[in-house]
């Protein structure tokens, strides 16, 4: 569980629910290819911003149509999941911007 919030974090595995979380699964897909572990941080850290985009929605419900939105929003570049700010002098972060799904 999350400290500051009191609820689980994204990935953690629950008490006694035998199965794996998914983000548990991605790391050991990972592992057992051998694989970096900046790699392995890399794949979920974006598997987790997938996720997020779509209202924590599990990836199994999840389709084509929902991959190409993710994909688009982050080809647009808009700035729904940036950790720094973006220059303000170009139209291209502009949230307002034609395509951008979230502002």
């Amino acid at each position: 569980m999350s400290e500051e919030s009191g609820r689980p974090r994204i990935g953690a595995r629950t008490p006694g629910s035998g199965a794996p979380r998914l983000l548990d699964q991605v790391r050991e897909a990972i592992r057992r290819r051998y694989f970096s572990r900046r790699t392995e941080q890399a794949y979920v850290h974006w598997t987790r911003r997938f996720i997020y985009f779509h209202g924590k929605r599990h990836p199994r419900d999840l389709g084509e149509a929902e991959v190409t939105a993710f994909l688009n929003d982050l080809a647009l570049g808009c700035p729904s999941f940036s950790r720094a700010p973006r220059s303000s002098g170009s139209s291209r972060n502009s949230p307002e911007r034609a395509g951008c799904s979230r502002a």
